[in-house]
């Protein structure tokens, strides 16, 4: 007799199986067509939803890439593509520019560069090679240029190109250091056309350091006096002195000058800022951060959102801001922290203003009312993707939910490397990873945007630092000769 338990091999064959010995209620039959019926409709209901999804998340990167900032795909493996020559850069960024050149022998000229003649451009000579200076030496002249766009547009929509030319400058040794100072014999105010670099107009100016242009056009020219600073607007065409205006100083520190929009804004020796519109009348003065400065003060402009913020540091870590846009007090926004750059922004947070010192701090940008804050010490820059912030702390990438400040994930920690910098293809967020010590690999490291997952990281190419976003183009620069380059 078999134990219980144990197992008895049956084989059975349907042929064995008398046919009147099968079911016959006609029931049972349909109960198996409509088992199996439902079985194809919920495997054929999951195929239309996953390809749904499918659809959706493929049309949701395709609207990405055309968001600026967003770089062209990346995967795991990167290689140095080409070095980029300065029309290269022009070309990628899609934006005319220009700069202010030192040749070999020391003679000075401005070079302008179109991206729509694949970067090529013009090249004026401002002033010859002073005399008797060797050619091996780095100087850097005192001469500075500036453009009149209209407020809040790129450097491609100037007229013209205002410089103030000088020989005057100082030698500088192979170390870095400041060393003989070169005598100023002339100053010379130079305007350019940006459509073909021809010289519209030179004329001498006793003295100055510092120009601004404004649409008009008009030509503001900074000067220091002994009782301070003189502010001299210039028709720019003819030369003729517009108005004049004179802060007075009890320091001979250098005070700054930089446009605002269509003003002229000026920051003193204690960081206050003064605002002049274009006739020289004053809009605003002592305007100042807030706060607590025990760790100094400071400010950032930007030309493209005609802002400039004023921040105070203090000791514990934390800053505020105030964020100045114009003449009108009541378009101030005061807030804790210090303007977070934002590489990309979809439009999927509306309104979204960001900060940071040892939280990241999220403020209505029209109001500045308060969002949220969330516990994230942000050291670089920050994307607004699809409803969610990404931002970095040290060596840890952070997804914040836009609209409650609700942390998504957190990235794992990095052990010999630095995030220096966060961007996205569509697919991934991609961090870049420099070494701080000799252990670390560096690294472009991509993450599931939605769960925080690694899906791959991509050694830098030897000699390769510095990963960032040029237009939609990744670059990087070679630690050895300097010149940045492009990867893919």
């Amino acid at each position: 007799m078999g134990r219980r338990g144990d197992v008895q091999e049956v084989e059975l064959h349907d042929s064995a199986v008398p046919d009147d010995a099968l079911p016959t209620d006609p029931r049972g039959s349909r109960g198996r067509v409509w088992l199996v019926g439902v079985v194809a409709v919920v495997a054929l209901a999951l195929g239309v939803t996953q390809w749904v999804m499918t659809a959706r998340e493929n049309a949701a990167v395709a609207r990405l890439a055309q968001v600026p900032g967003v770089i062209g795909h990346v995967d795991e493996s990167l290689d140095v593509v080409r070095v980029l020559t300065p029309q290269d850069t022009v070309a990628l960024a899609g934006e005319a520019y220009g700069v202010l050149d030192r040749g070999a022998d020391g003679a000075q000229s401005y070079q302008w560069f179109e991206p729509a003649d694949d970067g090529q451009g013009w090249t004026t000579p401002l002033l010859d090679a002073p005399a008797g200076l060797e050619t091996s030496s780095q100087v850097y002249f005192d001469s500075t240029c500036a453009t009149d766009e209209a407020s809040g547009v790129g450097t491609g929509d100037a007229d013209h190109v205002v410089c103030l030319v000088t020989d005057g400058g100082r030698v500088v040794s192979s170390t870095g250091q400041s060393g003989e100072a070169l005598p100023t014999t002339t100053t010379d105010i130079v305007v350019l056309d940006t459509a073909d670099g021809s010289v519209l107009a030179r004329w001498p100016l006793r003295d100055g350091y510092g120009v601004v242009a404004l649409p008009g056009p008009v030509a503001v020219v900074d000067a220091q006096s002994d009782d301070g600073q003189v502010v001299t607007a210039y028709d720019p065409l003819s030369g003729r002195a517009l108005w004049t205006h004179e802060a007075r100083s009890t320091t001979r520190q250098m005070s700054e000058m930089f446009r605002l929009g269509d003003l002229v804004a000026l920051t003193d020796a204690g960081g206050e800022l003064t605002l002049l519109s274009s006739d020289g009348a004053v809009v605003r003065s002592g305007i100042a951060a807030p706060g607590d400065a025990s760790q100094g003060r400071g400010w950032n402009s930007d030309p493209r959102r005609a802002t400039v913020t004023l921040f105070a540091q203090a000791s514990d870590g934390t800053s505020q801001s105030v964020v100045v846009s114009g003449a009108d007090p009541a378009t101030d926004l005061e807030v804790d922290g210090m303007l977070l750059e934002v590489g990309v922004d979809d439009g999927s947070v509306p309104g979204l203003l960001l900060t940071a010192d040892s939280s990241v701090h999220a403020y209505d940008a029209s109001t500045g009312a308060t969002r949220w804050t969330t516990d994230v010490r942000s050291t670089t820059n920050a994307l607004v993707v699809r409803g969610r912030v990404y931002a970095t702390s040290d060596r840890e990438v952070v997804a914040i939910d836009g609209r409650s400040g609700r942390e998504l994930w957190r990235s794992d920690e990095r052990v010999g490397l630095a995030l220096s910098n966060l961007l996205t293809d569509g697919e991934h967020i991609l961090a870049a990873a420099e070494r701080t010590g000799t252990s670390g690999v560096p690294a472009l490291v991509a993450y599931d945007p939605a769960s925080g997952e690694e899906v791959f990281r991509a050694p830098y190419p030897d000699g390769v630092i510095e990963v960032g976003a040029l237009g939609r183009t990744l670059v990087g620069r070679d630690s050895a000769s300097d010149e940045q380059v492009e990867l893919g």
